[in-house]
């Protein structure tokens, strides 16, 4: 249902604002530079319309008066989308009632500012639509900067005084008459254009921007069906450690070829995820891949020691991350230890309460932490000691300037130094050069990835590089093994990975009774560590059955 809207009045014109959803018997004064805003219900101030064709008929009426100034007009006109910077946490952080007041105040602020001829309407909840005859690209720069000082002087509200910014989109029609809706629109996308620049800013719309919004529209979509199709694939990157070039480990890759729009890297569509939230969905999907195809290769003997997977932020929010990881194991018969998480250093550092939850859950069920891109965002050395991790990954950006750059190999140099003091792993990502290894080798760092040693890989094509590493090095293989001891491995994995899926139930719970007391909350967890811890009694009786069985040798270890 469409926001309420008012129509704030005086004697000469009025302004259509939005958001006031004011009871009938609660008038509000507020005060500015002297004047007087009466919000109120007895028609002379506001005639408060609260129902969805109220609104239509406002936007119908902006729409009306901006044809008509098209119509009218022969020189140019200019279309300002004017929209309140992050309004949502205004509200969140002073409610409702002082977010109508300061909406009514914007609404007074602009109706001072421009002359009658001008048009002051609403677009939205919180933005305004001005529409300004004979205005060309210079004058209309120089409205919107007085548009933006003009919100973001501070409005005193009680017991306080808050500041807001606002973002301006500009649409300039050369020659009138246009669609007026078609105006609006193009403004609207300039005014996404200064928010995504970081706000309090002022944009022009360009053809551009019509073309990108066009484009996003199009792969935001396709986007959405290859996650509802789980069309998503992985690669892999091997990790090797030097100077033998042994397999340590390898890292998944998002890969997405659209029937349509062709390759799309993941720097373009993992932010998209991220935006429409779709990103927890899309990594949850790729988490399974991972985990089957790492099951397939261990079946198949191909040794591959461990994979790593990258998480956005947003899921060290989920408390249930844990036992859907010890899930998983459990689905797939892995042992915790093969996976490794890597998180941001942003989101390990920066991150609150909660995620630390998670973070700790998934540490307390065996899984690996790796801190990825170390160095890019708030890198602080001595944080290390305290982060759960046992990997720390240097940055791509600072392996490309090592060969040069004596600071920065200083800065490598400090970071290997302290993580291996610490007993943390070392991975230096993009490693291009047999120079930038040889320089990383010199400096401690013992494990590298990048295309000095291979491009990521379809599964299949790992499985043929993963092969010729264990013909060089076959007595780290693993293949020369007595099936009945594998076998005895296997079952000590089905019994393990049953344990593992309930710890994470058990850590989850914990996070919760530590953070908040949500005991209520707690217990469902709980019933499914009961649940997972039978099914480990059942799968160790079973083991222990095959062990006793007189066809079955075991041998030593």
């Amino acid at each position: 249902m469409p926001a309420a809207i008012s129509i704030i009045k005086d004697l000469d014109r009025e302004i259509a604002c939005p958001g006031l959803n004011r009871p009938a018997d609660a008038p509000v004064a507020h005060n500015h530079n002297g004047g007087r805003l009466v919000i109120s219900s007895d028609g002379a101030q506001i005639v408060s319309c609260a129902n969805p064709l109220a609104a239509l008929r406002s936007r119908e009426w902006l729409l009306a008066e901006a044809d008509r100034v098209l119509t009218n007009t022969g020189a140019q006109v200019a279309f300002l989308s004017v929209d309140i910077d992050r309004f949502k946490r205004v509200n969140a952080a002073l409610g409702m009632d002082i977010g109508d007041l300061i909406l009514a105040e914007v609404a007074g602020r602009l109706k001072k500012l421009f002359s009658r001829e001008n048009i002051v309407g609403a677009a939205s909840g919180d933005s305004f639509m001005l529409v300004i005859p004979d205005c060309d690209r210079r004058r209309a720069a120089e409205l919107a900067e007085d548009v933006l000082k003009t919100v973001s002087a501070p409005f005193p509200v009680p017991e306080t005084t808050v500041s807001v910014s606002a973002s301006i989109g500009i649409a300039i029609v050369e020659t009138p008459p246009i669609d007026p809706s078609a105006v609006m629109a193009q403004a609207e996308i300039a005014v996404d254009k200064a928010k995504s620049a970081g706000g309090n800013r002022y944009c022009f719309h360009e053809p551009f921007l019509c073309r990108a919004a066009r484009e996003t529209f199009l792969l935001e979509n396709a986007l959405r069906r290859a996650i509802a199709r789980n069309a998503i694939a992985l690669a892999y990157q091997p990790q090797v450690s030097l100077p033998s070039t042994r397999l340590y480990g390898v890292e998944a890759l998002a890969r997405w070829i659209d029937p349509d729009l062709g390759e799309i890297p993941p720097s373009r569509f993992i932010p998209l995820a991220e935006e429409i939230g779709l990103i927890e969905q899309l990594e949850k999907q790729l988490l399974k891949s991972v985990c089957r195809d790492m099951a397939s290769w261990r079946r198949e003997g191909i040794p591959v020691p461990r994979v790593s997977v990258n998480l956005s932020p947003a899921h060290f929010g989920d408390r249930d991350l844990a036992a859907f990881v010890a899930g998983l194991l459990y689905e797939f018969e892995l042992p915790a230890d093969i996976l490794t998480i890597e998180i941001v250093e942003s989101a390990m550092i920066c991150g609150h309460t909660r995620g630390l939850d998670v973070v700790e859950a998934l540490r307390q069920i065996g899984v690996r932490l790796s801190l990825d891109d170390f160095g890019t965002g708030f890198s602080n050395l001595t944080h290390l000691d305290g982060l759960p991790v046992s990997e720390i990954k240097i940055d791509s950006n600072f392996i490309r300037k090592i060969e040069e750059n004596q600071s920065t190999r200083a800065i490598v140099a400090a970071i290997t130094g302290i993580a291996h003091g610490l007993g943390k792993m070392v991975i230096a990502e993009g490693v291009e050069t047999k120079r930038q290894a040889d320089i990383l080798g010199q400096l401690g760092c013992e494990t590298m990835q990048g295309f000095l040693f291979s491009p990521p890989m379809l599964p299949a094509e790992l499985k043929q590089w993963a092969r010729s590493v264990t013909q060089r090095y076959p007595e780290e293989s693993g293949t020369a093994k007595q099936p009945v001891k594998i076998a005895k491995q296997q079952q000590n994995a089905w019994t393990l990975t049953r344990c593992i899926r309930a710890q994470g139930h058990v850590a989850t719970a914990l996070a919760m009774v530590e953070d908040d007391l949500r005991l209520k909350e707690a217990v469902p967890y709980l019933e499914k560590a009961a649940e997972a811890i039978e099914r480990a009694k059942t799968a160790e009786v079973r083991r222990q059955e095959l062990l006793s069985n007189p066809k079955v040798t075991v041998l030593k270890d």
